[in-house]
């Protein structure tokens, strides 16, 4: 398995989604963070400032690094290096990367009412709904320079919602906050709403525990015109340290006769897996979309194989198997980073989990 990253640097303008995030005298200004695709690449941009009162800036050395979405999740893999020079008064610098898909986290399962549970790309195409043109997920921004240092997370997700059908959920997870997070919702727009719910749609509790994982569940009532865009966010904070994710909802005209929570069949994919560290055996939920053949399997860090977990015919809907944390052979793998590869009708899908001891 070729994990080599491919990248592009370039310098230019503001893209979508620029936010102030964070600064840090005498070094720049790191005005925004945002990302958008190109096909099956992600251009990522970084907005660097100098507003004062210094007429320059030290130069600062950074690295940016992808995660799966959700909260307090361990990084996933390498984004780019970055150089940002001296930065003269009231001026800026850009940079950007172009990462492929492949080489980024999988995007969180997405459900919408009416269509059955479905992943946003294919239920826009037979939808009236804006493209989905966004990666869904995370990224650590961390830099140096004579004098300064910072770091930004940035979590961020899109979503459709049909007004009046009921609720979408994106799921979520958060893994390596050792205690219980409390969380709450802000930025709510009219009509809107959102919460946390657990795995089977029952709502969450608050704080939830540590390892928890299920969706963020958005609704929009009826009369929402389509069009209409909400970005609340969502706080945590595990003991102190706070993390917040931005989801962007967008109403669409879809049809509106609600899918039963827990009763769908979702899209082919990966849903979860947990404890993620993990030091011994792990849950794996995953789902395809029709009765067939499905192999899911384990690759180390190399792209060898090391365990075979399914291999055979699955029904359609979700399904989950436990992994002990050992190999083919039977003996007990290494701590390190492993990759579970599931396949079925030509389509595969894979994430990183890792193991520790």
């Amino acid at each position: 398995m070729n994990r080599a990253l491919g990248l592009s640097m370039l310098i230019g303008a503001c893209l979508l989604f620029c936010a102030p995030l964070a600064s840090a005298e005498p070094g720049p200004t790191l005005g925004s963070v945002d990302w958008h695709n190109i096909g099956d690449v992600v251009r990522f941009h970084l907005h660097w400032t100098n507003p004062g009162p210094l007429p320059l800036t030290v130069p600062v050395d950074g690295s940016m690094m992808s995660q799966e979405f959700g909260v307090f999740l361990p990084d996933f893999g390498p984004i780019g290096q970055f150089h940002v020079p001296p930065i003269e008064l009231n001026s800026f610098f850009d940079v950007f990367f172009d990462v492929p898909l492949a080489l980024l986290p999988p995007e969180p399962l997405e459900q919408m009412p009416g269509n059955g549970p479905a992943l946003r790309t294919a239920a826009t195409q037979a939808l009236p709904c804006v493209p989905d043109t966004i990666w869904d997920g995370n990224v650590d921004i961390v830099w140096t320079g004579p004098g300064v240092a910072g770091q930004v997370l940035r979590h961020y997700g899109d979503l459709i919602v049909c007004p009046g059908g009921g609720p979408s959920y994106i799921h979520v997870r958060s893994t390596t906050c050792a205690v219980a997070a409390p969380w709450s919702v802000t930025g709510l727009c009219p009509g809107f709403s959102a919460t946390l719910v657990n795995e089977d749609l029952t709502p969450a509790p608050n704080p939830i525990p540590p390892g928890w994982t299920g969706f963020i569940s958005m609704t929009a009532a009826t009369g929402v015109p389509v069009g209409t865009t909400c970005c609340p966010i969502l706080h945590f904070d595990c003991a102190g340290s706070p993390a917040e994710i931005e989801l962007c909802a967008t109403a669409c005209a879809c049809n509106t006769v609600s899918v039963p929570p827990g009763t769908g069949d979702f899209s082919f994919g990966i849903r979860t897996t947990a404890p993620s560290p993990t030091r011994g055996s792990m849950t794996v939920g995953f789902a395809i979309p029709r009765e067939g053949a499905t192999r899911l399997a384990v690759y180390d860090a190399s792209g060898k194989l090391v365990r075979t977990l399914v291999d055979g015919t699955l029904s359609a809907g979700p399904h989950t198997i436990t992994w002990d944390g050992y190999a083919q052979s039977g003996r007990k793998l290494p701590a390190g980073a492993y990759f579970l590869k599931l396949s079925a009708e030509g389509q595969s899908t894979s994430r990183k989990v890792i193991v520790v001891h």
